[in-house]
């Protein structure tokens, strides 16, 4: 039996089901993390509620409005099922369909699919969406001020203070990089793990988690899976899987490693807001940023 949603979530939960007429009795939990993702098997719907701030609502409905215009353009991606999010309790709702999906393939297969899918992205003409210029730290910046702001705060003093230096350090290297790719629309959080199954797409994949999708250098989208070096031990076959499925080898441009640097510090964020509330982010979160200060690549992540 899945665990009980926290009583704000399910409060939030309630107040959506109750506006779109949703089976609440039917209600299973896919994924809770910093966003929580529901599925309602009998009206063929998958809730994704994230905590309300000015900054959700904005990205939450820049990513229905984007689904929706991928859809047209005949792109595979998840498609909205309510045409604007929804605010309730304290969170903000979005409404897809469900995607009935088949087995996901192996790993290279995968990673073949996502390369296909992202240079297929890259080649759209430009999305009549009101999209913000990437930042590439700025949600980590977004939760130092958060945690800066809490009465035990999940980072020590030293954390706060490595983290606010090589935040700055990244921020002046990525200011200075020539980017091959070019600029464009782009996902801007393009893993293995936004990938969904299905098999009437010609990839065998729909891309989903399109909240952070703005305009930036491809090579953004590129980087995550595309460069050598992943701190999760993943191993160089799969990786030219993906370079394969792309068309481009991130491995021969010189400031790959300082923009994969820089998505690696990125990833922190999202374990900081969760670190005082969920205490396996908080141990890898601390894991993470004493490899990164001792600059220990042979100290493998995992996610939370």
């Amino acid at each position: 039996m899945p665990e009980p949603l926290p009583v704000p979530l399910a409060a939030a939960v309630r107040t959506v089901t109750g506006r779109l007429g949703l089976d609440a009795g039917q209600v299973r939990p896919l994924r809770v993390h910093d966003a929580v993702t529901l599925l309602f098997p009998t009206d063929q719907v998958v809730l994704r509620l994230i905590p309300a701030t000015g900054d959700a609502a904005a990205r939450a409905g820049r990513a229905v409005r984007l689904t929706a215009w991928l859809v047209e353009q005949d792109y595979p991606s998840v498609r909205p099922a309510v045409e604007a999010p929804i605010e309730a309790d304290g969170y903000i709702a979005t409404v897809w369909k469900e995607i009935l999906a088949g087995p996901a393939g192996t790993p290279v297969e995968v990673n073949t699919a996502l390369g296909r899918l992202l240079h297929e992205l890259h080649a759209l003409s430009a999305a009549p969406v009101d999209l913000p210029t990437a930042d590439p730290l700025a949600r980590l910046r977004a939760a130092l001020r958060l945690d800066a702001d809490r009465g035990e705060p999940a980072l020590t003093t030293e954390e706060t203070a490595f983290l606010h230096d090589r935040t700055g350090e990244l921020d002046e290297r990525y200011a200075t990089m020539s980017f091959p790719l070019g600029s464009g629309l782009i996902h801007n959080d393009a893993h293995p793990g936004n990938l969904l199954c299905d098999p009437n797409s010609r990839h065998g994949y729909l891309l989903t988690d399109w909240e952070g999708a703005c305009l930036g250098p491809r090579e953004m989208d590129v980087v995550l899976v595309g460069a050598p070096g992943s701190r999760f031990g993943d191993p160089d076959h799969e990786r030219l899987a993906f370079t394969t499925g792309y068309g481009y080898d991130i491995a021969d441009w010189p400031d790959h490693q300082a923009l994969r640097d820089i998505r690696d510090l990125h990833s922190l964020a999202a374990y900081i807001r969760l670190g005082t509330r969920k205490p396996a982010a908080l141990t890898e979160l601390h894991r993470r940023i004493a490899s990164l200060r001792d600059n220990d690549r042979t100290i493998q992540w995992a996610a939370v």
